[in-house]
């Protein structure tokens, strides 16, 4: 049985509009195009298109031609042998596919086009960024472990710059496109006389130019009538600038015609009919110009520079690049000289040949087998089996957030079975038994092979913004620990994104105010703005039952679910009376008061009103009952004017401030009761109610939430839009008929068991595949 060979291309030059149709999106193409076919001896072939979410999406045509298509460089998931193929390596930010550059399981081959910029830094890099940023492409295009340049000329270039050892690189020259060979078709003439053809563009090195004035200094061409085309040139231009250097040298500007880019079917025949066509460029990797004219049959002259010079083996075919009267002269020469321009089609009818697309695609796909092939028998360094290495991206405590928290929890038993080594901005972060080693939060991570994986920690809150930049960008596997992302487009990455984003994943417009309606009330929420993460992550970690569902259903794609797991372990049983009675102590808190607290952030998501309106009913059913919002009370003074409207003001405590652990612990000791509540469903988790759970705190929640959360029997279940009387009933049950605390512990012990956090530290492992 075969394996399948997965053959991953960096396609960005295919998204870009500055190559998509010019001669870089043309080869890459045949490149892809032409795989299966030179590749159906050795391999089944499986063609995976490495594209960036950021830019313009693959053509349709262009997507076709892959099996699949992903939108970062992680290489999770991957079996069997892997190629990476960068089409076009100097063009676009190295550091988005890096990690495949350093995996040393992955055999990587690139395309090398030219140097140009290189040697023409003024030109083309002015600003010291960009010349900065060029240096840094040509480090990373070092890494390959095979090139296949275009020319003669730039593998010459490639060994100069890269210090490339000869059996590292293979010619491969560029494929032309079928319509260039003999072209047939009638086209009208553009001067009756006759032309002559230069195919060039805005660039100042195409140095058309040079055309323009050896024309315009020609006395024979100019009384003779022989017209110049000039294609790939924007005419907007020709009667400011080019029509002064055509008349500065004497020529009639009405013997110049300039247009755009043409169809190939029409430049190809242009190409047949000319009675010359002149290449005059001052640099070139390949000349494509210079190719497709012969193929056409056309005569060609063209500047002496390294890359023509290796097509075009006549030297009195050839002129320097700023010598317009030699160019001038030996247009006179082709034109007027019929035995001239015959022998000159001659001795070019040979080399175009070499350039077909069957010839081009069998030179690279041959030069990429064999080296592979050779790099996979060479004997290589021995590698000793070594505990994985994970790279976590999260906030750590003493970050106020409950991810942190959970983190910290859950990297000290994720560490017993691999060597973890934590990112974070988190500003002077506590020591994490087991762990390697604590970093500050960079890049460093997403581009190393130095992990077998990278984890993000994703969450609503600002400690996940520049995680979230990392992991849609560079890929990873994914913890996410909220059921949906509304608060952090919202408030992190800017309504205007929320609402881009919100668009893409229902596949319509907003309506005007809807995003501000979903803000008000998520329980009108139409979307889980997880679509980024669903595209990008390898594999996407969800806590929640329904969340897992919800994402498939919605986006198509199946995530791990990972059940939230308690990260706040009991040292001793709650109910132990000393325990309780110094809890009690230290928090003022009276021996006959019914102690219910609320845990968490106090929002408008977590119903506080109805839990202060279910405190007045208890008080008016004559239980001693206290209401304690135990977690920053923010922008929620109004809650303090409606105590005091339901004269309970002298019974509810808030906090202005995030609580400490001490205290936070001290409350899940003493509480009597508590209330856990969301107003929205779509798979809600609650660190709190999973805190009450794990210390046997007798909790009231809404079904949906507790469901969620595979609530015990001492979770007693509202409606998910509860109302006061019935919390308020659910919290008098609790009194009435005070729990079985031995049932209550056996039901609490089993809980704990099956949502360990050693239990969560294999799911994950296993998720990971590792």
């Amino acid at each position: 049985m075969r394996r399948t060979l997965n053959i991953l291309f960096d396609v960005r030059c295919l998204q870009d509009d500055n190559y998509r149709d010019r001669g870089v999106g043309r080869h890459s193409r045949h490149l892809i195009q032409s795989a299966r076919k030179c590749l159906t001896s050795s391999a089944d072939t499986r063609l995976v298109a490495i594209t960036d979410a950021h830019m313009a999406p693959l053509d349709a045509e262009d997507a076709k031609l892959f099996d699949d298509a992903k939108f970062t460089a992680y290489p999770a998931g991957l079996t069997g042998p892997t190629w990476f193929i960068g089409l076009s390596p100097m063009t676009h930010d190295p550091l988005f596919v890096a990690r495949l550059i350093n995996d040393v399981n992955i055999f990587k081959a690139c395309v090398v086009y030219d140097f140009i910029p290189l040697h023409e830094h003024k030109r083309y890099h002015p600003l010291p960024w960009r010349r900065v940023a060029y240096n840094l492409s040509l480090y990373w295009l070092s890494y390959h472990q095979l090139f296949l340049p275009i020319s003669q000329s730039s593998e010459a270039d490639l060994r100069k710059v890269l210090s490339v050892p000869k059996d590292r690189t293979a010619v491969t020259g560029v494929a032309i496109d079928p319509t260039f060979v003999r072209p047939g078709g009638p086209i009208a003439r553009p001067f009756p006389a006759g032309y002559i053809l230069a195919v060039g563009g805005g660039d100042p090195r195409k140095n058309v130019e040079c055309a323009l004035l050896a024309h315009a200094r020609s006395r024979r061409l100019q009384n003779a009538r022989i017209g110049l085309v000039v294609i790939g040139y924007r005419p907007e231009l020709w009667s400011s600038q080019l029509r002064a250097v055509v008349g500065a040298a004497g020529g009639d500007p009405s013997l110049v015609l300039i247009s755009g880019w043409v169809a190939d079917d029409t430049l190809a025949v242009l190409y047949r009919d000319a009675l010359c066509v002149i290449v005059p460029s001052q640099a070139e990797g390949f000349s494509l110009p210079a190719v497709e004219g012969m193929a056409a049959g056309s005569a060609v002259i063209a500047s002496a520079i390294p890359a023509h010079q290796e097509l075009i083996s006549r030297d009195d075919l050839l002129f320097a690049t700023e010598d317009d009267m030699a160019a001038s002269w030996l247009l006179d020469r082709v034109v007027f000289d019929p035995d001239f321009r015959r022998g000159a089609i001659q001795s070019q009818n040979r080399v175009w040949r070499k350039f077909r697309g069957d010839a081009v695609a069998d030179a690279f796909w041959s030069s990429v087998l064999k080296r592979a092939i050779s790099d996979r028998d060479s004997p290589g360094p021995a590698i000793l089996n070594h505990r994985p290495r994970i790279a976590f991206l999260t906030p750590l405590p003493p970050d106020k957030s409950g991810v942190a928290d959970y983190s910290a929890a859950s990297l000290s038993e994720i560490a017993k079975l691999a060597d973890v080594h934590v990112f974070s901005e988190t500003v002077a972060p506590r020591a994490i038994n087991n762990v390697s080693s604590i970093q500050p939060l960079s890049a460093l991570p997403c581009l190393s092979r130095d992990f077998d994986r990278v984890v993000s920690v994703v969450g609503n809150s600002s400690f996940h913004v520049k995680i979230f930049d990392y992991l849609t960008r560079y890929g990873g596997a994914c913890i996410e620990h909220d059921n949906r992302l509304l608060g952090f487009y919202a408030q992190m990455l800017g309504k205007e994104r929320a609402t881009q984003q919100a668009e893409r994943e229902l596949g319509r417009a907003l309506r005007p105010g809807e995003l501000d309606e979903w803000l008000n009330n998520e329980a009108e929420l139409k979307t889980l703005f997880l679509g980024e993460l669903v595209q990008t992550c390898e594999p996407l970690c969800v806590h929640s039952r329904m969340t897992a569902r919800l994402v498939q259903e919605r986006y198509g794609a199946m995530p791990i679910l990972l059940p939230f797991s308690i990260h706040r372990r009991v040292s001793v049983v709650r109910h132990a009376p000393e325990m309780r009675e110094c809890a009690r102590a230290a928090l003022g808190i009276p021996r006959n008061e019914v102690a219910i607290v609320t845990f968490g952030l106090v929002d408008r998501t977590k119903a506080p009103d109805e839990c202060i309106w279910a405190l007045e009913l208890l008080r008016s059913w004559n239980i001693p009952a206290t209401l304690h919002f135990v977690g920053a009370l923010g922008a929620n003074a109004r809650l303090v004017d409606l105590c005091r409207e339901l004269k309970v003001e002298p019974y509810v405590k808030f906090f202005s401030d995030f609580v400490t652990e001490d205290i936070l612990q001290m409350y899940l000791a003493a509480a009597d009761c508590s209330i856990q509540l969301r107003t929205y469903s779509l798979g809600a988790l609650s660190g709190a109610l999973l805190d009450c759970i794990a210390w046997g705190v007798p909790t009231v929640a809404n079904q949906d939430l507790a469901d969620n959360m595979d609530a015990p029997g001492y979770v007693a279940r509202v409606p998910d839009n509860p109302s006061p009387v019935l919390v308020a009933e659910a919290i008098a049950n609790f009194v009435d008929r005070e729990p079985d605390k031995i049932h209550l512990e056996a039901e609490r012990r089993t809980y704990e068991d099956a949502h360990s956090m050693q239990v969560y530290a294999r799911r994950l492992m296993a998720a990971l595949n590792l």
